[in-house]
């Protein structure tokens, strides 16, 4: 699902209430994130809030295969599964990273889990640790961990 296109990533003093967000980019690119370091004061948090917010620029492309499955199944997925399984994967991939360096990572999963409380997703972050950890553990295909995602958490 990677974009060619250069991705322009910007570090600002003020983005508002959010720490970042992600806009369409110019021509020529996939997309444009501001961030602000000074409400990122924890390093690891910041860089996981920046991989997320960068992968907004794959947005268009995870909702068409929720899409194509939710149709394939004759389902209708949770309003903002594609939001859930974004944060849940940029911060699977963030601890990953840093846990290369042996750098801390608990912060991570205790904001993922506020975010997901905040959000009324517990239910999905029960099922992206069940059904979509195996294909970011590459023992599921990206099909796979769709259809038994959409499956379990569909009406």
């Amino acid at each position: 699902m990677a974009s060619k296109e250069p991705i322009l990533v910007d570090v600002a003093r003020e983005v508002g209430p959010t720490l970042a967000f992600t806009t369409d980019g110019p021509p020529g690119s996939a997309g444009h994130t501001v961030i602000t370091p000074q409400k990122n004061t924890d390093p690891e948090l910041a860089l996981n809030t920046g991989f997320h917010e960068i992968s907004h620029t794959m947005d268009g492309r995870l909702r068409e295969s929720i899409d194509r499955e939710a149709a394939h199944q004759r389902v209708k997925p949770p309003e903002h599964l594609w939001h859930a399984v974004t944060l849940y994967t940029t911060c699977e991939i963030t601890k990953k990273v840093l846990a290369r360096d042996h750098r801390p990572t608990a912060s991570l999963d205790t904001d993922r889990t506020k975010m997901f409380e905040r959000n009324g997703w517990n239910n999905l972050l029960v099922a992206l640790e069940r059904d979509w950890q195996p294909y970011l553990d590459r023992k599921a295909s990206f099909e796979s961990a769709l259809a038994t995602l959409m499956r379990e958490t569909s009406k």
